[in-house]
């Protein structure tokens, strides 16, 4: 008995939907289409090679130099606050549940979480800041004295991929 079933209809469409996308992606249009968009891309290349080859070398160098400088500066100061901050919070929380009273205790505790959340929130607050602050002067000094546009490689991260909860 050979009836047809939904089932053998779906393959058999299948395959002939997986032999036209063949057919069409071998189809000498398709290939001159691919060919169009290596050319661009290879284009592309030869172009971004040679805008690269006029920039002042010594420039950009500086310019990274001094970028580099300013974001470890900003991560320094955000880290050494940090740890100050947390090491305050550490003496106020311990002081706290040093106390003679429960509602005493709870009082401290509050204030030292608080505390600490607002040095926190100020800390990184200030890093953002002066780590956007080094890439714009960075973007600024490649454009205007390397004669650059700053490759999509040298952009500022989001902020989500480098932050950090303690």
């Amino acid at each position: 008995m050979n009836s047809i079933t939904s089932k053998n209809v779906v393959v058999a469409l299948g395959i002939v939907l997986f032999t036209l996308s063949l057919y069409v992606i071998t189809t000498p249009h398709a290939q001159a289409a691919t060919d169009g968009v290596a050319n661009r891309v290879k284009t592309e290349r030869a172009s971004s090679t040679k805008a690269r080859a006029s920039v002042d070398m010594s420039c950009m160098a500086t310019a990274v130099t001094k970028r580099e400088a300013d974001l470890l500066s900003a991560w320094t100061k955000l880290t050494d606050g940090i740890s100050e901050a947390l090491t305050e919070r550490s003496n106020a929380l311990v002081a706290a549940w040093n106390s003679t009273s429960a509602k005493d205790a709870a009082t401290a505790s509050k204030a030292a979480w608080s505390t600490w959340k607002t040095e926190k929130a100020a800390l990184h607050k200030t890093f953002k800041s002066d780590r956007k602050s080094a890439w714009d002067s960075f973007k600024t000094t490649a454009k205007n004295e390397c004669k650059v546009t700053v490759p999509k490689e040298e952009n500022l991260e989001k902020t989500a991929s480098d932050s950090v909860a303690i």
